[in-house]
């Protein structure tokens, strides 16, 4: 998270993949992401049970329905994100999560690594055209 804070602009937007998190108030990565580094992970659930009109439901179905795509590929996160605000990063945390992700990730020519130690690694999101519009 270190790298994240010293190598990503402030306004970065994270998808954010923990291998060891069955459901979000195991998942310390998308938990605390946006804490130690300032960045959005744009499906942290924890945070949101005190907002009005019922947030915390609609994040936790979001969640839930964004992380069914560890065991799939690329088209499934990009389906995921026509109804999320556009995201620079996805970060998987223990990619042994993800094998199929991350290696559908890799093949892709929109999703670059960038980060890579331990496990963890860091894909860049390229852009779409109708990204810029």
């Amino acid at each position: 998270m270190a790298w994240v804070a010293a190598n990503t602009p402030d306004s970065s937007r994270f998808l954010v993949f923990d291998a060891g998190a069955p459901w979000f108030g195991l998942d310390p990565a998308s938990e605390w992401l946006p804490a130690i580094t300032g960045r959005t992970s744009v499906n942290t659930v924890q945070g949101y049970e005190w907002l009005p009109r019922r947030q915390f439901y609609a994040r936790r179905r979001r969640y839930e329905a964004l992380h069914s795509c560890a065991g799939r590929g690329v088209a499934c996160i990009e389906q995921w994100l026509t109804k999320a605000p556009p995201v620079g990063f996805v970060y998987l945390h223990d990619d042994s999560c993800c094998s199929a992700l991350a290696a559908s990730l890799r093949a892709s020519p929109r999703y670059v690594p960038v980060f890579e130690q331990r496990g963890t690694v860091i894909f860049r999101r390229s852009p779409a055209s109708a990204d810029l519009r």
